[in-house]
């Protein structure tokens, strides 16, 4: 152990930076917590860096990932562990798998990716390896559960190689990286640049006229909202709605693997 750190803390880099959002309210902030388990480093007068607690299914922090990052563009400049022992830590989240029992999961390489995308609504439950090097053995607490990995850009196939490689766990490698034009490293980036984008107020973006709206005699009414809006302010936030969608396509190949609701042994 040797930094001070505060088990459970929101003074640090990582959620200045999702307060820089519109979307993340004190309501999602709260629940994150209850979700994860994050921590501070402290520095004083200064805001801390975020530490990433991977606590195993019997509710035990194993390790704790330590992020130096920028708290106003999300950058990261450095990471280390707490305990720098060389010991092997569990998946960050892994504590959830006993309480989800029958979600699938979602399985990335960073926990900030992790966290950023269980304040979406998806069918998951969001699950960290917390390093780029992975093993049959750090994957051991996900036999027998229906698991889609979300490779970071130019990660596929490496991940596909993983997927080839480990006998005991089968498990659908998502493309969704590698087929999207749209900016970011992480999945979560990638959705976060859209979020950005509808809320930025040099911006405006123009209703989508999508299936949630129709023409109607004064103008374009949207269903989600259940009023009328003005045409070219899409006030709605559709484009969110369909970069989840988006981001799920490639998972309804899935289906016939069974990731909706039947576990692989």
């Amino acid at each position: 152990m040797s930094t001070n750190v505060e088990i459970l803390s929101f003074s640090n880099t990582f959620f200045k930076y999702l307060c820089s959002f519109a979307w993340f309210d004190t309501d999602k902030q709260n629940a994150l917590m209850k979700r994860y388990h994050i921590g501070s480093t402290e520095q004083g007068e200064q805001v801390g860096q975020p530490i990433f607690w991977h606590v195993n299914d019997e509710q035990k922090i194993v390790n704790g990932h330590i992020v130096t990052m920028d708290g106003n563009t999300g950058k990261i400049y450095d990471e280390g562990w707490y305990y720098q022992d060389g010991r092997m830590t569990c998946l960050f989240g892994e504590h959830l798998l006993p309480i989800a029992t029958e979600r699938t999961v979602a399985l990335v390489k960073d926990e900030m990716t992790a966290v950023v995308m269980s304040c979406f609504p998806t069918p998951y439950i969001w699950l960290a390896t917390g390093k780029a090097d992975v093993t049959s053995g750090d994957l051991e607490a996900l036999k027998g559960r229906a698991v889609v990995a979300f490779p970071d850009k130019g990660e596929y196939d490496r991940w596909r190689e993983l997927q080839q490689s480990i006998s005991n766990l089968r498990f659908y490698v998502s493309d969704v990286m590698e087929r999207t034009q749209v900016g970011g490293h992480t999945i979560a980036q990638m959705v976060l640049s859209q979020q950005l984008h509808c809320h930025s107020p040099a911006t405006e973006r123009g209703c989508r006229q999508c299936h949630f709206s129709h023409e109607g005699i004064n103008g374009t009414f949207c269903n989600r909202l259940h009023r009328y809006v003005e045409h070219g302010k899409g006030e709605c936030n559709y484009e969110m709605v369909i970069d989840e969608k988006s981001m799920c396509a490639s998972v309804t190949q899935s289906q016939e693997f069974g990731a909706a609701k039947n576990p692989i042994t």
